[in-house]
């Protein structure tokens, strides 16, 4: 298992017990409570009020909880995340499984398939964080042409390059191989894929030529176009559509916040005030009014210029809002199996949900 832990915001050091750690740091922190600064030796402290810790797996962007972290609704349920980069999906579910996590950024429809192959210890989709949109950011020496300029034309020349992704057997990479057997390339042939961590890593790798396209979401399609770094070969926007062989990718769920079972039947009550202040903070970027707002967090948490951040509000930010459900998971697994990207059969979804999601 390969896990780096990338950004810890906790104040004290990392859990050792393989569950969530609850501890009342604000009290520890003054070195006594009430009752001990008054002699008692009975213990008052409230629960209820301890900073409550949820250690998370992101594989790429964590905006919606740092969203949520920055504008207060974690601190308002007393929720502190810890991130960790996870290199692989397989090692975010084994991760998962060990108890090293509390909870993964991956996608439901791999959820599934690990359910259905660790029966033991099976995973929920607590919340979904999707960015919506799939996108190749290619380098401007490329030669790689826009989709909308002929779909054809932009898969051949594709061949014989190195295109990055967040990891194998993710969203994003399948969405690239579907796109290029689309277009009649063999995406254990003709291209070659490899993985390449998200976000500026990536922006590195693509500036200095280690690459020569990237799988982004919109975060940082925005940063790449903006900053002269690359141009979008295709999407799944309206930027540069993709024929409609491929297109139902714009209404793929591929990201949720995955938790176990046996986690969250053990301490529900941290797992439900997570959901909550997510959908709060989604609610809040959902509106028009708090455009302005949201970029220069984004603009400060991607570390890019204040365009991109306003571009992506306008037109990635507004699609990562969707519901859980599972038709939409069923459907998706549908597809990917039937495209012999995924094994079969189809394993029902209709208890991988945690109550209330």
């Amino acid at each position: 298992m390969n896990v780096n832990t990338i950004k810890n915001r906790l104040s004290g050091s990392r859990r050792t017990t393989k569950r969530i750690a609850i501890a009342a740091v604000i009290l520890t922190s003054l070195g006594m409570t009430a009752g001990c600064a008054s002699g008692s030796s009975a213990d008052t402290t409230d629960n209820s009020a301890a900073d409550r810790t949820f250690v998370y797996g992101a594989q790429g962007s964590a905006f919606p909880a740092a969203l949520a972290e920055e504008l207060g609704f974690l601190a308002d349920r007393n929720i502190t995340i810890e991130y960790v980069n996870t290199s692989t999906p397989s090692a975010a579910f084994a991760a998962l499984d060990q108890g090293d996590l509390d909870g993964v950024l991956g996608s439901p429809q791999l959820m599934m398939l690990h359910n259905k192959d660790n029966p033991d210890k099976p995973a929920l989709l607590l919340e979904s964080i999707n960015n919506g949109d799939l996108t190749l950011v290619v380098s401007n020496d490329s030669g790689i042409p826009n989709a909308a300029d002929g779909f054809e034309e932009m898969v051949s020349a594709l061949k014989g390059k190195t295109i990055g992704v967040t990891a194998i057997g993710g969203a994003l990479d399948f969405a690239f191989r579907e796109v290029i057997r689309a277009g009649g390339l063999d995406p254990e042939v003709d291209v070659t894929i490899v993985t390449v961590q998200y976000g500026l890593p990536a922006m590195n790798a693509l500036k200095t030529g280690q690459i020569d396209g990237y799988m982004f979401t919109m975060d940082f399609v925005s940063a790449a176009v903006s900053e002269g770094i690359g141009t979008v070969a295709f999407t799944t926007t309206d930027v540069a559509p993709l024929p409609e062989s491929v297109s139902w990718f714009s209404e793929f769920l591929n990201g949720a916040i995955i938790v176990a079972e046996s986690a969250y039947q053990e301490d529900p009550s941290l797992f439900d005030d997570l959901r909550d202040a997510l959908q709060e903070a989604k609610e809040f970027a959902a509106d028009p009014a708090n455009a302005d707002e949201v970029a220069a967090i984004a603009a400060a948490y991607y570390n890019i210029s204040p365009e991109a951040a306003k571009y992506y509000v306008e037109f990635g930010l507004r699609t990562a809002t969707p519901l859980l459900n599972c038709s939409v998971v069923e459907t998706n697994l549908e597809r990917l199996i039937e495209k012999e990207l995924l094994p079969g059969p189809v394993p029902a979804c209709s208890e991988a949900f945690a109550e209330g999601s």
